[in-house]
């Protein structure tokens, strides 16, 4: 997310990068400070460790979802091989029964 911060942290006119802190609020509370002035800052050292665990679950789901398109692939190539096996002598046996 983009933002233009003068007051507190920000460079004027200079773009930034980060969270915005009441949507981080809502799901890790613990991430958020309220100052007394109600200005809102996240603690982005204490992110990292949240980013990670993500990430390893993230990589779980597509490392299952590579193995279930896996044997999907390989029912998919059996049922295909088991067709064409069947419209072979289909075909032959319909050659056949032309002579």
């Amino acid at each position: 997310m983009w933002s233009w911060g003068v007051a507190h942290g920000g460079v004027a006119g200079a773009g930034q990068v980060g969270l915005i802190a009441q949507e981080l609020e809502k799901v890790y509370p613990e991430l958020v400070f309220t100052d007394a002035d109600g200005y809102k800052s996240v603690n982005y050292a204490q992110l990292t460790p949240v980013l990670i665990e993500a990430i390893k679950e993230q990589q779980a789901q597509i490392e299952a979802l590579k193995q279930q398109n896996t044997a999907l692939k390989a029912e998919t190539t059996a049922a295909t091989e088991a067709l064409e096996a069947r419209l072979r002598r289909l075909e032959a046996t319909g050659a056949q029964a032309r002579w």
